[in-house]
């Protein structure tokens, strides 16, 4: 990835204020970049302030179409594909729009088929499950959704594959992460769904979206209280990488803000103590 998105952008790139179509292209530009990756889910933040700054940013509304188009909510995408023709129609001729089409298109066609034969509940979720090891995600999706729609009691038999799909190793960070992601779509109140947030937080940080990941391990905390010395701990980690991270891209102020952060948590932390100290000396040489 280029840029990190967690660096405080709010801080960096929005020194001049008046310049809102500026800061516009930036988020935009952001979002992009985390979409390359498949975070999805945190491209749209970027996107939405994007789009806040500069309702006019066709391209905001034509990439956040997109990106609900990958996570399968294709009636909201829509909207902002609609939106993104109207400000520039030379987009109804883009990729993003016509592969979102196609898309839906097949869905519709895979329905149909599904019509078919949707009393065998059993037959559709071993369908599912195999389209999930040929890793065809969007039609796992459909065959899952269909089989809850018949039996809402074999959610668990849904979500197994799923979480298996999404701890092993052999995967990538981006195929991993959508598998968790449906999980919190489809089964939001699964005993176990702490579980998943805590992972799907660790592969974030992993990829170096920090904040995104600071997110999870609030929300697992909010769903159990008592997951209070882990979330700690999980956080504590995630501040202090983050803060090294910024560190070595020469962010000093930014990481300094992130060792306090990590120090909140463990204030007498002796390495992260002295990780602040040492940071403040070059600061102060700097500004002397």
């Amino acid at each position: 990835m280029g840029a990190c998105p967690d660096v405080n952008f709010d801080k960096i790139y929005t020194l001049n204020t008046d310049d809102l179509e500026a800061c516009s292209d930036i988020y935009c530009k952001i979002a992009n970049d985390i979409s390359r990756r498949y975070h999805f889910k945190e491209a749209i933040l970027y996107y939405d302030k994007a789009i806040e700054m500069n309702p006019n940013n066709s391209e905001a509304w034509l990439y956040k179409g997109w990106a609900l188009c990958e996570r399968g909510l294709y009636e909201e995408a829509k909207t902002y594909f609609n939106e993104a023709i109207k400000l520039n129609p030379e987009h109804s001729e883009s990729y993003y729009y016509k592969e979102a089409l196609k898309r839906k298109e097949n869905i519709i066609k895979l329905l149909q088929e599904i019509k078919l034969d949707s009393t065998d509940t059993k037959s559709l979720l071993e369908k599912g499950i195999q389209f999930l090891n040929y890793r065809d995600f969007y039609k796992t999706r459909i065959y899952f959704e269909e089989v809850l729609k018949l039996s809402p009691d074999y959610l668990t038999d849904c979500v197994k594959p799923l979480w298996k799909k999404g701890i092993e190793q052999t995967g990538s960070i981006n195929e991993r992460m959508i598998y968790l992601e449906e999980i919190i779509r489809l089964a939001p109140d699964i005993p176990d769904i702490c579980n998943v947030l805590i992972k799907e937080a660790e592969l974030l940080e992993s990829d170096g979206l920090y904040n995104e990941a600071i997110t999870c391990y609030n929300k697992a905390l909010e769903l159990n209280p008592e997951y209070y010395e882990q979330w700690k701990d999980a956080c504590f980690n995630v501040w202090r990488d983050k803060g090294i991270g910024l560190f070595y891209k020469r962010f000093y102020n930014e990481a300094i803000l992130c060792f306090e952060e990590a120090l909140k948590l463990k204030p007498n932390d002796t390495r992260m103590l002295e990780n602040k100290e040492y940071l403040l000396e070059i600061i102060n040489k700097r500004d002397n």
